[in-house]
């Protein structure tokens, strides 16, 4: 198995273009059968070229989405696996990666501020003059 770093997100895209009969081998990978990442992999439809062309908004390109996973086999996944399918599922996970990585990143800011602080105060007068 490939060694992913901590952090990645799989996202598979055009699930529309997959072979019939194929599909199997990409519910392998949100299930985490296969390339197992600790964050998981994510599953997208966006517009196609014609779709882009005729200016589809935001809105009717997620009820399309939603449409399109509304079918088998992804309806069949298990419930805990719907969470994987769709842009605003996505979205959604990438948010909270990032705030969580935002908020690690301000903890230890804040900790190397305050020893800083710390060792300042600490040191001895003939140190700081």
């Amino acid at each position: 198995m490939t060694q992913f770093p901590t952090c990645t997100i799989g996202v598979l895209t055009k699930p529309d273009r997959i072979p019939r009969g194929e599909e199997g081998q990409w519910l392998r990978f949100i299930t985490g059968q296969h390339e197992a990442l600790k964050n998981g992999w994510y599953c997208v439809k966006q517009p196609d070229s014609q779709d882009l062309a005729d200016r589809i908004t935001w809105k009717d390109a997620r009820e399309a989405e939603n449409n399109f996973f509304m079918q088998a086999p992804w309806l069949t996944l298990d419930s805990s696996y719907q969470d994987n399918l769709r842009t605003a599922n996505l979205t959604d996970r990438l948010s909270i990666i990032l705030s969580d990585l935002i908020a690690k990143r301000s903890v230890l800011s804040s900790s190397k501020i305050l020893y800083l602080t710390v060792s300042c105060i600490d040191f001895p007068t003939s140190i700081r003059s």
